[in-house]
């Protein structure tokens, strides 16, 4: 349980958004930029101005309902299991010749066929009810995977300008989360592959950089270049301003950084020399 709520506490310190105008959702936030908390668990206001908890064991929770929610349904479908295959005009001849065994007569065909439709709908209703309910959960979870994804990611508290939350509607639809893993996705909803590990699929890290390095306003949602390299002071400095950037400086940079040094080079941002 402790793993979990230092997950969920690392994920929520990491917002970057506070709520202090009427319809818009994120953690509240005290007047010194603080997370508010309520019996130790960070506050959340929605769209409404409806102010909640979220538990430091929300994770775990989720999780263990995922788990219940998903034996239930297959206790279900295994229930269905002996209709499988069923043989009907077989199980019919069966059945009257038990109740004509007993009864001394043939069991109607129609009220057969109705005890049949009948048990076969109530298991049916079950499973579907169960579906329904680990679809839910498994929902909840994985937005809850995403949104601490988002929160924490290097990339876009670096290289972003704009807020998180607003980051992450715009670029949500391009991620999945399957069996627990992110998987980045373009437009046509085909994984997207890593640059430098070439035959796999992209991390979270590097799927946000490739997807923000081919967005086509991408200038106007990345910060200004902060300087340090050779020929500029590091003050930082406006969009329009010019760093300069070794190649083998560019060399060693980790895959999300390489990607937004190239999209600030193509914008004029920053020059690459040898």
């Amino acid at each position: 349980m402790n793993r979990y709520k230092y997950f969920i506490t690392t994920a929520l310190t990491l917002a970057v958004r506070a709520v202090h105008d009427t319809g818009k959702a994120g953690w509240k936030l005290d007047e010194n930029g603080a997370i508010v908390l309520n019996a130790g668990n960070p506050v959340w206001v929605d769209e409404s101005g409806q102010e909640g908890s979220v538990g430091a064991d929300t994770v775990g929770r989720l999780s263990a309902e995922n788990k219940a929610f998903r034996l239930r349904a297959e206790k279900a479908e295994k229930a269905l299991a002996p209709f499988d295959g069923l043989d009907v005009t077989a199980a019919k001849a069966a059945l009257e010749t038990v109740a004509a065994l007993g009864e001394g007569g043939v069991v109607d065909a129609a009220k057969l066929e109705a005890v049949k439709t009948q048990i076969t709908q109530q298991y049916e209703a079950q499973l579907s009810e169960a579906n329904g309910k680990l679809q839910s959960v498994t929902d909840k979870l994985n937005d809850t995977v995403l949104s601490a994804a988002f929160s924490g990611s290097k990339f876009i508290n670096e290289s972003i300008a704009i807020p998180a939350d607003m980051f992450q509607a715009s670029f949500a639809k391009n991620f999945k989360v399957e069996e627990g893993k992110i998987v980045p996705v373009d437009t046509k909803g085909e994984p997207i592959f890593s640059k430098t590990r070439y035959g796999e699929v992209a991390d979270f890290e590097e799927g946000i950089a490739i997807l923000v390095d081919g967005y086509a306003n991408k200038d106007r949602i990345l910060k200004a270049p902060q300087g340090g390299g050779t020929g500029n002071s590091g003050a930082g400095g406006g969009r329009g301003a010019n760093s300069v950037v070794r190649r083998s400086d560019l060399a060693t940079m980790t895959p999300q950084d390489q990607a937004a040094t190239a999209a600030k080079a193509r914008l004029g941002e920053v020059q690459i020399v040898d």
